[in-house]
């Protein structure tokens, strides 16, 4: 059965005498169905909650959804929701290089039919192209891209928000900001922020915060151009804590790997002590089965509360101790054709290391930049990434010598 690991670590904290203490906790998937009509999370009531739950998502289908978690006092009130994002896929081996993409504004067209974008082939691809908005209306769009691999199965499309204008000779200067606080007012009736007028504007204003409640919260900021039109707010989460005004020292930290073994009971790191820390650490993997995993790091100040955690993704590759020599070797110019159908190359010496001058056929080859694409194979049939460089071919010139077979000689500079 397929499953995710919510590790939810909330802290609430009052400047009050008596406390309200965390009762229940509940989670759901991606539409909210109301405050206690989520599905139940076993907690430990107390001041502060630190669970980890296996939650089911056999239920779900492949694609993008959304987690909530939320907690409720045992005065009945219940916080707001956090929601993360996650990805359910069928299983994959290997991934083949990109060969296509293209990009749509609004409407999917399907996958396949919108315009394509020229990227250079690879495993990665980084691209900058420029789309055409002329035919575009004012208002709100939206721009998708999407990448093909070399197995012609597309990706999910990554999307993007955008507004268009109607045109105007001179943008009108920005005479007015307005902030607020967790639910928007409505244009003009936020809290007023002093700016400089002007086409752009840079300020800096200290908010009061005095007036919130312990607990997760949104900061709102909107601007006002001279013609009365307001911006689209730009919105921040933060958190108020019932902290003292000045919080104790750093004074440990652990990590652990995928479950969270509870507040204290990670593995111990060695760092510098103080109001900050900044460490480097070599945290060993050898017991990691390939796949996926999460690191998760948290730290503890000087009076023994512990921090909330930060965590991060990374994939081991299972490495085989005895992994054959390497054999053969390829190369390909700008385009990638996939694992062994690219231009040979003789390895002279096999072995596990190699270090040797290969040549490179470029006859026909535009001078210009391009992009070398080189791999190897082992001894087991295993080929290894490519590594891609940057070429330059100079110039070529036809063979010197009278009645000689014909060839080119070109130069190439990396």
């Amino acid at each position: 059965m397929r499953s995710i690991v919510a590790v939810c670590l909330f802290l609430f904290a009052t400047i009050e005498v008596n406390a309200q203490n965390i009762a229940k906790a509940e989670y759901f998937f991606d539409a909210d169905p109301g405050q206690g009509n989520g599905f139940n999370l076993p907690v430990t009531p107390g001041a502060n909650v630190n669970f980890t739950s296996n939650i089911p998502v056999s239920a779900l289908s492949n694609g993008f959804h959304t987690l909530g978690v939320r907690v409720k006092q045992n005065g009945g009130v219940w916080s707001l929701f956090e929601a993360r994002g996650f990805y359910i896929s069928t299983p994959s081996s290997n991934t083949t290089n990109l060969s296509k993409a293209e990009y749509y504004i609004d409407t999917d067209p399907g996958q396949g039919n919108g315009t394509p974008i020229a990227i250079p082939a690879g495993a990665n691809s980084s691209f900058v192209f420029t789309v055409p908005t002329t035919s575009l209306s004012a208002g709100f769009h939206f721009i998708a891209v999407r990448v093909k691999d070399l197995t012609a199965r597309w990706s999910l499309f990554e999307a993007r928000g955008f507004f268009i204008t109607t045109t105007t000779t001179n943008v009108s200067n920005i005479i007015a900001a307005e902030y607020f606080y967790d639910l928007d007012p409505g244009n003009g009736a936020g809290t007023l922020i002093s700016v400089t007028p002007g086409a752009t504007t840079t300020f800096t204003v200290p908010l009061p915060i005095g007036s919130l409640t312990p607990g997760f919260h949104f900061l709102g900021v909107r601007v006002k151009a001279s013609g009365g039109k307001w911006s689209i707010f730009e919105s921040r989460g933060f958190y108020v804590s019932g902290a003292l005004t000045n919080a104790p020292a750093i004074a440990g930290a652990e990590y652990f790997f995928d479950s969270d073994p509870g507040a204290g009971s990670g593995i111990a790191l060695t760092i510098p002590t103080g109001n900050q820390s900044n460490f480097n650490v070599t945290l060993p993997i050898d017991g990691l089965a390939s796949g996926f995993h999460f690191l998760t790091i948290r730290i503890k100040d000087s009076a023994g509360r512990w921090g909330q955690f930060e965590t991060r993704g990374f994939y081991v590759y299972e490495q085989n101790p005895s992994a054959g020599d390497i054999v053969a070797a390829e190369y390909f110019i700008d385009t990638d054709p996939g694992q062994g159908l690219a231009l040979p190359t003789a390895v002279t010496t096999p072995g596990l290391n190699i270090n040797q001058i290969f040549p490179l056929q470029i006859t026909g080859v535009s001078p210009g930049s391009h992009k070398l694409g080189f791999r190897v194979r082992d001894s087991e049939g295993i080929w290894s990434e490519p590594k891609i460089s940057d070429i330059t071919v100079l110039n070529c010139t036809p063979p010197s010598v009278p009645n000689a077979v014909p060839a080119t000689t070109c130069t190439v500079a990396v």
